[in-house]
């Protein structure tokens, strides 16, 4: 039995342990973590297997780069308190959108029916950081994925920065239409792989989720710090705007987003940022 551990890593999840034959880790992904190197892992635990192995990485000059190794190897470092943050984060974004009024379904471990959770309980010591949701409308997840600047567009997954991509359009578009159908890969669906930012970073951005398609106020309040004023401030939003919240707050001279956590929607079109 061959499987894929990309998507865990070998920090919460170990295969081999569970009766697998042959493990395979894209290290470009969690075990690299930076997303600066290409490269693969492959792991087996019997030992005229690897000599089988090597024999064919040998002969076709498979062999990773001495400097592309340092990097992995670099990586591999700091797996656990990457992937610790990274999983807080994507559990804590799970439970957000499950709740989410334009999202109609969140595909994550944690988030999974009972006995599905109860597997995949058994067989890992944690949910990981990719995360899928549907929004029902296939234009919507689109400007979803176009608005949330804080998210790179792109495939890949795996590293410290948050990536946004629509697999249908994206990572699964080589495939044939009638092979995608049978496959099950929805025209709406998005897919998050969350990175180690800061939680209210990534929730300003997918808080614009109901509100990038039409222009719309929302109102932040900053917690009260030394005796400091409050601060309240209102953003616009309207069609196409790309302008990603956190960076007017900066323009109007706030650094401080710890406290951007609770907020209001209005469909007032002003923009406003009172002193006090």
């Amino acid at each position: 039995m061959c499987v894929d551990n990309s998507t865990m890593s070998p920090y919460l999840q170990r295969p081999l342990e569970l009766g697998c034959d042959i493990v395979i880790h894209s290290a470009t992904k969690f075990l690299c973590g930076h997303s600066d190197v290409m490269a693969g892992a492959v792991i087996v635990s019997d030992a005229a297997l690897a000599d089988d192995l090597y024999l064919i990485q040998n002969g076709e000059g498979g062999g990773l780069a001495p400097f592309d190794s340092f990097l992995v190897l670099r990586g591999i470092k700091t797996l656990a308190l990457r992937q610790n943050q990274q999983q807080a984060n994507a559990t804590a974004i799970a439970h957000y959108l499950k709740q989410h009024p334009r999202v109609t379904d969140v595909y994550f471990p944690a988030l999974a029916p009972p006995e599905a959770a109860a597997i995949h309980k058994r067989q890992a010591s944690g949910p990981g950081s990719v995360l899928s949701f549907r929004t029902g409308d296939p234009e919507l997840s689109r400007r979803v994925v176009e608005n949330c600047k804080l998210h790179t567009i792109t495939v890949s997954f795996g590293g410290v920065n948050s990536t946004i991509s629509l697999p249908n359009y994206m990572s699964h578009a080589s495939i044939p239409e009638h092979l995608r159908s049978q496959k099950q890969i929805p025209r709406d669906l998005v897919r998050i792989s969350v990175g180690i930012e800061a939680i209210d970073d990534l929730s300003i951005g997918l808080g614009l989720l109901a509100r990038i398609h039409k222009g719309t106020t929302a109102t932040y309040q900053r917690r009260k710090v030394n005796n400091e004023t409050w601060l309240p401030a209102q953003v616009t939003w309207t069609a196409g705007a790309r302008v990603l919240l956190v960076r007017r707050l900066r323009i109007r001279g706030i650094s401080d987003f710890s406290g951007y956590r609770k907020f209001t929607v209005d469909t007032s079109t002003t923009y406003s940022t009172p002193s006090s």
